[in-house]
């Protein structure tokens, strides 16, 4: 009996050790009507202290199914996902320029990041 505890636990471990070890897509695209961004998630992984840097929500959640919908989250409603993500990437960028660190695409110019294709 004590055998098939530790092998049912170990069943229901592993794959739980499988969907901690996914960590999304390598690259991202996002296709605005300015321009395509391509977001190298993998790269920003590897600066990144943890997921939640980036991500409030830690569920595999798509940003689109709140922001801009009109959800309310605790009570306030979900920003555009435009102006939330400008916010997290600008804000992020221009951190590390302040420091004197290459930041990536500069914050001043939208096609830094926005190509059109």
């Amino acid at each position: 009996m004590k055998r098939l505890s530790i092998c049912l636990l170990l069943l229901a471990f592993f794959p739980a050790l499988a969907l901690a070890q996914d960590k999304g897509p390598e690259v991202i695209k996002f296709t605005p009507k300015f321009g395509t961004v391509t977001f190298n998630h993998q790269a920003h992984q590897a600066i990144a202290s943890d997921c939640a840097a980036c991500h409030h929500r830690t569920e595999k959640m798509n940003c689109h199914e709140c922001h801009g919908k009109g959800v309310e989250i605790e009570g306030k409603k979900a920003k555009k996902f435009k102006d939330s993500a400008h916010k997290l990437c600008a804000g992020c960028h221009d951190q590390y320029a302040e420091k004197g660190q290459k930041s990536g695409p500069g914050t001043k110019s939208c096609k830094e990041c926005h190509i059109k294709q």
